[in-house]
């Protein structure tokens, strides 16, 4: 029969059961197998998609987590920084100055040696920042901004590891070298890299650090720790031969006034034919009277010890690494050669 029945059964316990009869709906309509092919790319189409959007969920993941770490390790470097601002820094930067051959010329050299003594290592993404800046006494009246900025990017540093930079301060040919010159350095961390380079405002970066935050960077586009600061004369740059010095006593200098003015006429008024400044101009010296005792207890020494005027240049040339052979001999002077020749 067609349609719905119901039977009804006397269960042996004497209860009455009804059990419903139903046809089915509709019956099973075979499918073409062009239909059969668009309902599979149907389902392949979905299951790609869903595919799609669980990889660029994954993507997403991962790459928070990697910037959840790289933000922790940056935290805690500048943490280990700023908590020993008075003492000695876990992660520090030696500035010394030198002589090297460079393209067949001598030339002053000063190399950056950066020390990882934390417990954290730089990764990928730290910048060492070495900004060199003329005293203001050496600046001539029409130089404006003197600063220059050499950057190094770190790949890794672990701890207790070292790296060595090395600076050329040579003049070029138509410049001098200005002494004394300022070296700061510092660590630099873009902030762009962590929260994405598409956000063109710095929004992000003001709710992330507050603005009077000692971290950041003047231009708020990262994160800047000083590591150290440095100044380098012409002490530090002169060069002595390999020689020891004779024991015959320079020259005394000449008068300075007289040599000022000496030097004023020829370049105010020129020889014929001649430009100013083409012949070699007497050096400019001066002297310098300092009384005996006031070096003594500066210097902290007795008769007993060595020589005075030992001690004197030993303590105005105890930054340069080329006048280690005073600390052996006994030498009332030397002569070094400056880095303008």
């Amino acid at each position: 029969p067609t349609g719905e029945s119901e039977l009804l059964a006397l269960s042996a316990k004497g209860r009455l059961v009804s059990c419903g009869l139903c046809s089915p709906e509709e019956p099973d309509v075979e499918l073409t197998p062009a239909e059969i092919g668009r309902r599979i790319k149907e389902l392949l189409s979905g299951i790609g998609d869903t595919s799609e959007r669980v990889s660029f969920l994954k993507k997403a993941v991962d790459q928070r987590n990697r910037a959840l770490a790289s933000l922790n390790q940056v935290m805690n470097v500048s943490a280990a920084l700023l908590s020993s601002q008075e003492g000695h820094k876990p992660i520090a930067c030696t500035v010394t100055a030198n002589w090297s051959c460079l393209l067949l010329q001598d030339t002053v050299t000063i190399s950056c040696l950066l020390e990882n003594c934390s417990e954290y290592s730089l990764e990928e993404g730290w910048t060492l920042c070495v900004q060199l800046l003329a005293s203001p006494c050496a600046l001539e009246e029409e130089s404006m901004d003197s600063a220059t900025t050499f950057t190094f990017p770190i790949d890794q540093l672990l701890p207790g590891n070292k790296r060595e930079l090395t600076l050329p301060l040579g003049p070029a040919a138509d410049t001098k070298l200005d002494l004394p010159l300022t070296i700061s350095c510092a660590l630099y961390y873009s902030l762009r890299d962590i929260l994405g380079s598409g956000s063109d405002s710095s929004e992000d970066l003001d709710d992330f650090l507050p603005d009077d935050s000692p971290l950041l960077s003047p231009d708020r586009e990262g994160i800047c720790l000083p590591l150290s600061q440095c100044t380098i004369d012409m002490l530090q740059c002169l060069r002595f031969g390999s020689s020891p010095p004779g024991p015959d006593a320079p020259p005394a200098p000449s008068d300075p006034v007289e040599t000022f003015l000496k030097v004023s006429r020829e370049q105010t008024e020129p020889e014929e034919g001649k430009t100013p400044g083409e012949e070699n101009l007497p050096p400019s010296a001066a002297s310098i009277r300092v009384s005996s005792e006031l070096l003594k207890n500066a210097l902290k020494t007795s008769e007993t010890d060595v020589p005075l005027c030992c001690a004197t240049l030993r303590w105005l040339l105890a930054e340069n690494p080329g006048a280690e052979a005073l600390s052996s001999t006994e030498v009332a002077s030397v002569c070094g050669m400056a880095p303008d020749g």
